[in-house]
């Protein structure tokens, strides 16, 4: 559904001779970095989660450790500080919960979430649209960053949706950090 008022706003947009910008940022390595001792329990206990719902979930996070084997060799035990259980039921859960607040970055821009893939669009005129999403794009980075948050930059692009008829004379630069 999301999609398809996408394409809808975007079709719109075009035919009132609007643009419409579209960045597809991706997280690097987002289970592994997740900071569930200060950030996810603080917004578990921000979305009501208290007394023992919070005391499970905080022992689920805790003391768990890792070590990795070789043929016959293994490493040492050691402990993991961030980061929610992959291939787990609760894992994929905690991190909707964990990014769920990135929608409160912005107003202005439509976004659509997939997992660890964020997909942001904005329409206007190039011009205002340019400087509008550069904008954006810096409240989008202070989230990531206040939430330990590490962008791909290799596997994060843009798109210009336009008409045919409407010609770019120029690429436009849009920059995150």
């Amino acid at each position: 559904m999301a999609i398809l008022r996408l394409v809808d706003q975007i079709a719109t947009e075009i035919d009132k001779g609007n643009v419409t910008l579209g960045v597809f940022t991706d997280l690097s390595k987002v289970s592994d970095t997740i900071d569930h001792f200060d950030i996810l329990l603080d917004k578990l206990f921000m979305y009501g989660l208290r007394g023992k719902c919070l005391d499970f979930i905080c022992k689920y996070l805790t003391h768990r450790k890792q070590y990795v084997r070789i043929n016959s060799n293994e490493s040492d035990m050691l402990c993991i500080n961030c980061g929610v259980p992959q291939g787990s039921i609760l894992g994929p859960l905690l991190f909707t919960i964990y990014i769920n607040d990135i929608v409160k970055i912005s107003d202005t821009l439509q976004r659509i979430l997939f997992a660890d893939d964020t997909n942001l669009f904005i329409s206007a005129n190039l011009g205002d649209t340019c400087i509008q999403l550069t904008l954006e794009l810096k409240k989008l980075s202070r989230w990531f960053k206040l939430n330990k948050l590490s962008l791909n930059i290799k596997k994060t692009n843009f798109i210009i949706f336009r008409s045919k008829i409407r010609h770019l004379k120029t690429i436009p630069n849009v920059r995150i950090d």
